[in-house]
């Protein structure tokens, strides 16, 4: 998806004129690349906008709190998962943190499938939070208010691809009271936790493959209560899977068998399956409902 800035001006007519309006073109040419150079270098996250928010109004010593990058997207205009699928680049939170804390891994939430021109991509539109742990020490001065520094970088595309930063601060006053749930995002939070994909520990789940599918077999204790039709696996790794061919859901003797197209790029067998299962609807996995559950297993030899 790069970006030109002839499309335009083939289209209006004038990469048709003779002679002396080729000069036009030209000028028509450098003018537009200006202007999406200068929109670049004055609006560092074009089409989208970024925040840094705590799910709490403050924190306590040793406990750890949660906050979440947000990033807001113009209409039409979409940002990608960890694995963007067959283009795109993942978000990507740099911190800078006072002494003594420190941050976990991005939590990411389910993404869905964007069918593009010629590609297909996993992302998200509309609003992406990406929630990340905050680790405090145990003991310090309380009272006073601590910030958090985070340099993000994203990417976003509609019919063009822009790449997005933003360097976010945010302030949270350490107590050694309970912490409060921040109201202004107590929605948000609960929404992007309900997107996170939970552990089916209480299912079998094992994986085979040939040479061109990988299956992926599940078998919930209640199957016959459950629908599977409309699932979708979305590998965690490039590479691995294809993203834009269908997947097969069938099920047998109690098993739920997701027949899934491998790469044309993975030039030897999988060992390991990982990612995210989307069901069609949340499933009770006895500690809450879920609607995506995160998958890593063995993937049987070819036989």
């Amino acid at each position: 998806m790069g970006m030109t800035g002839t499309s335009r001006i083939e289209e209006a007519g004038l990469g048709r004129a003779p002679l002396r309006s080729g000069l036009i073109v030209v000028a028509l040419y450098l003018c537009a690349c200006s202007v999406l150079v200068a929109q670049e270098v004055e609006d560092p996250s074009p089409y989208s906008e970024a925040t840094l928010i705590a799910e709490t109004t403050t924190a306590r010593p040793g406990d750890p709190l949660i906050v979440g990058l947000r990033i807001e997207l113009d209409p039409g205009w979409h940002s990608y998962w960890i694995n963007p699928g067959d283009a795109g680049q993942p978000a990507s939170i740099e911190w800078d943190l006072p002494g003594g804390f420190g941050a976990g891994e991005i939590q990411w939430p389910y993404p869905h499938i964007i069918q593009e021109p010629s590609v297909v991509s996993y992302g998200f539109d509309n609003e992406l939070v990406l929630l990340t742990e905050i680790v405090t020490p145990r003991f310090m001065t309380t009272g006073f208010p601590v910030k958090f520094a985070a340099e993000a970088h994203w990417l976003v595309c509609e019919n063009i691809c822009l790449p997005a930063t933003a360097n976010l601060e945010l302030e949270i006053e350490m107590s050694e009271r309970e912490p409060r749930i921040d109201s202004r995002w107590e929605q948000l939070f609960e929404q992007t936790r309900a997107k996170l994909p939970r552990s089916p520990d209480s299912w079998d789940i094992d994986a085979s493959q040939d040479a061109e599918t990988v299956a992926l077999h599940l078998s919930p204790a209640n199957v016959s209560e459950l629908s599977f039709e409309g699932a979708h696996f979305f590998s965690s790794e490039r590479g691995v899977v294809s993203h834009g061919s269908p997947q097969t859901v069938s099920v047998e003797n109690e098993t739920v068998r997701i027949s899934i197209q491998k790469s044309k790029y993975l030039r030897s067998p999988l060992s390991e399956l990982t990612g995210v299962l989307v069901l069609p609807e949340p499933v009770d996995l006895g500690n809450g409902p879920a609607r995506a559950l995160s998958i890593k297993t063995p993937v049987a030899a070819i036989p």
